[in-house]
């Protein structure tokens, strides 16, 4: 049976490795048609997730060299092998803000 330093230090080591998601959000989203809009990854890379989610092209770059330095830094092993994710949806300009179609 553990003590309750052991199981202390088993909660710190697995806490530790938990990965924050990847937060798209802070990209701009603004569009007038939805070929001003890419179809991008957000969630834990480090993890099986397939969460997509919708910015603008013009942010497209910076949010592939954002992602890249983030896994690095997170998860430098890479992902999982987790198969492929689901088909992805196509983009959608609504009322100005890209998002993914239904």
């Amino acid at each position: 049976m553990l003590g309750r330093s052991s199981m202390w230090a088993l909660f710190v080591v697995v806490l530790g490795c938990e990965s924050e998601p990847f937060d798209a959000s802070g990209y701009d989203r603004t569009c007038a048609m939805p070929s001003d809009c890419v179809v991008v990854y957000s969630g834990d890379p480090c993890g099986c997730a397939c969460e997509q989610t919708s910015i603008a092209t013009s942010e497209q770059a910076r949010y592939q060299d954002d992602r890249r330095e983030y896994m690095n830094r997170v998860c430098p092993e890479g992902p999982p092998d987790c198969g492929p994710c689901p088909e992805s949806p196509d983009p959608a300009c609504n009322a100005g803000t890209c998002g993914l179609a239904p």
